[in-house]
Formats: C-alpha cells, sequence, structure tokens
C-alpha cells in the first residue's frame, strides 16, 4: 500500500474548504446585494413618502413628473412665489428628487445593485429627470453647490443615452 503523506492531504482538505468558504461568501454578498436593492426600491416606491409627493405634485399642481405635459419650471411659472403654494411644489420635489438621489448614492457605492435599479427604475429616472431639471438647476443656484443632485443626473442621463447596463 503506498504510503499517505497526511500533511499533503491536510493542505488539501483545507485548500478545498477555504474555496468552498470563500464561494459562500461571494454567494451571500450577492445575495444581500439584491435583497438590500429590493428592499430600498420596494421602501422608496411603497413608502408613500416618494409615490405621495408625486401625488400630491399632480393633484395641487398638475405636475405629473411621468407624463412631461410639464416641466417643474412651466407649474412654477403658474404659482405665485414665495406663496405657501410655491412652498408645497419646492418640498414635494424635494422629497421625489432626494429619494432618487439616495438610490443612485447607493448604486454608486455598490450597496445595490445597479441592473435591478434599471430594470425597475430606468422609467422614473428619465421622466422625472427632464421633468424637474429646471428645478435641479434651480436649487444647484441657490445652494451655491453644483453637486446637488448629481448622482440622480449622472444615472438619468447615462440610462436615456446608452444601451441597458446588461
Amino acid at each position: 500500500m503506498p504510503h499517505i503523506d497526511y500533511n499533503l492531504l491536510t493542505l488539501a482538505v483545507g485548500t478545498g474548504s477555504l474555496v468552498l468558504l470563500f464561494a459562500e461568501l461571494r454567494s451571500n454578498h450577492v445575495w444581500n446585494r439584491k435583497r438590500t436593492s429590493y428592499e430600498l426600491m420596494n421602501e422608496t416606491i411603497n413608502s408613500g413618502h416618494m409615490t405621495g409627493a408625486m401625488e400630491q405634485l399632480q393633484s395641487q399642481f398638475g405636475c405629473d413628473l411621468l407624463g412631461r405635459k410639464a416641466t417643474s419650471a412651466e407649474v412654477a411659472a403658474r404659482v405665485k412665489p414665495g406663496s405657501a403654494d410655491a412652498q408645497t411644489l419646492d418640498r414635494e420635489l424635494i422629497v421625489v428628487l432626494r429619494h432618487l438621489e439616495m438610490v443612485s448614492i447607493s448604486m454608486t457605492h455598490g450597496i445595490i445593485d445597479e441592473h435591478i435599479v434599471y430594470d425597475s427604475m430606468r422609467y422614473f429616472f428619465a421622466k422625472i429627470y427632464v421633468s424637474a431639471r429646471p428645478f435641479i438647476e434651480k436649487e444647484r443656484v441657490r445652494r451655491g453647490d453644483d453637486d446637488v443632485y448629481v448622482q440622480f443626473e449622472r444615472y438619468a442621463t447615462r440610462w436615456a443615452t446608452d444601451a441597458p447596463v446588461h
């Protein structure tokens, strides 16, 4: 019977175990990103904050961010500057854009999966960006910061012009 090198056998079993462990860790990481992506998008859409703000904009101001019937600037032109309505309009636009900026920042840092967001929210990003662009530019001037909503803008413009991310 041939002599068995137990050190070599231990090394081989240990290496195999490490490979399986790393494969399992990688699989868990991928699953956790997908689950986080789903939970964040579900929260964004179903929490009522973003959709409530969009409904408020539609019902109170006739501002349909997804319908491209009027940009935020056209809607703002119908509202008296500095009035309570103007403040409400701005507040609701900020709620929508902050949600989309948070999703964008999470994608940039790999917290959520871009493919999943692209498949489920590309339409929202493109339509809302076109409608809200005048407001975004106004906010940048008001705050003196060109980076306001920059992550959202980056994804919205890239997804509107590029091939799918898949």
